[in-house]
């Protein structure tokens, strides 16, 4: 199982970002998102459709590397800023 593990900061803030393939058994990478210690997001992507394909191993950490950046640029974006408190969202 390939992952990345990853804080961020933002407004001050410091988030979680945990991401991992959950491997050919269950063709699908996972991203979840904590905030204190909390889950706020997760996100799902589905790889079924590579599994017969020789660069499956490229298009899984292609995928992976996809959502880390995505996510991370969703957290910059103010996308969860919803879920902060007024205090955090002052930063």
């Amino acid at each position: 199982m390939r992952g990345i593990n990853e804080e961020i900061q933002y407004k001050g803030l410091r988030f979680h970002l945990q991401i991992q393939d959950l491997g050919p058994r269950e063709p699908v990478i996972q991203a979840l998102l904590y905030k204190s210690g909390r889950l706020i997001h997760s996100r799902r992507v589905s790889y079924a459709t590579y599994l017969n394909q020789p660069n499956l191993a490229q298009k899984a950490q292609s995928l992976l590397q996809e959502l880390h950046k995505t996510i991370i640029a969703d957290i910059h974006s103010g996308k969860f800023d919803h879920l902060l408190t007024p205090e955090e969202k002052q930063g």
